[in-house]
């Protein structure tokens, strides 16, 4: 039987998305070792182990959790801006790994759970365009939107960190010419987005220190980047 079928029988609770998404993440372990494949077969007495999950608000927080482990962050006593909270995912993993303010911006209404909306930590500012409003000064900017480009916004921030976290998401920069059914297939169209990103780091004097895939990607199955930017 596949693993993420065997794991959505065992745990009916999940949606299959979430059972696949926990695969991929490096969460299940079969005799001991750990395996991201979701079409791995499982034997009769295969041992199939789930590790335990911190419940988030959105899949976003897990991209954000990846990227904060690998990039070695610590968000203790953080005043955070995140740009394009949506139903809080970044912002509740910020929370939790101990920042004390967070400033929530997006366009949208009425979006964000209703625990993170009545969180003192949580300064919420919904139907609001952050290319609108002068940003507070925070110790860190976390930008993850849709539909838009993620450039302007990081130029329109430059004055409010010396740290950001950037998730690129090519299926919503490259034009509809390099879609195929929503997926972004061509990579050299993506290898030149990603240079787009480190000129304009360069132009605005930051240093790149990392860029690499979320391990986690896009509803539709689009890989998307973390840029991390200091000054």
């Amino acid at each position: 039987m596949r693993l993420d079928n065997y794991l959505k029988n065992k745990y009916e609770n999940y949606t299959r998305s979430q059972i696949q998404d926990y695969i991929k993440r490096g969460l299940v372990s079969v005799n001991n070792e750990i395996i991201t494949k979701t079409g791995f077969q499982v034997r009769d007495n295969d041992i199939v182990e789930l590790k335990d999950l911190i419940e988030y608000a959105s899949r976003a927080a897990y991209k954000l959790e990846a990227a904060y482990n690998k990039l070695n962050l610590n968000f203790k006593n953080f005043k955070i801006l995140d740009v394009g909270s949506s139903t809080g995912g970044f912002t509740d993993f910020s929370i939790k790994a101990g920042a004390k303010l967070v400033y929530a911006y997006d366009v949208g209404t009425d979006q964000m759970v209703e625990r993170l909306r009545s969180d003192k930590r949580v300064i919420l500012n919904e139907q609001t365009n952050i290319l609108h409003v002068t940003p507070p000064k925070v110790d860190i900017v976390l930008i993850d939107v849709s539909f838009t480009s993620s450039k302007p916004i990081l130029r329109h921030l430059i004055d409010a960190s010396n740290k950001f976290l950037v998730l690129i998401k090519p299926q919503f920069e490259v034009g509809f010419d390099y879609l195929v059914k929503g997926i972004v297939k061509n990579k050299k169209r993506v290898a030149t987005l990603l240079e787009d990103y480190m000129q304009l780091a360069r132009t605005l004097r930051l240093n790149v220190v990392d860029i690499f895939e979320s391990g986690l990607p896009g509803k539709e199955g689009n890989i998307e980047y973390w840029l991390y930017l200091t000054k």
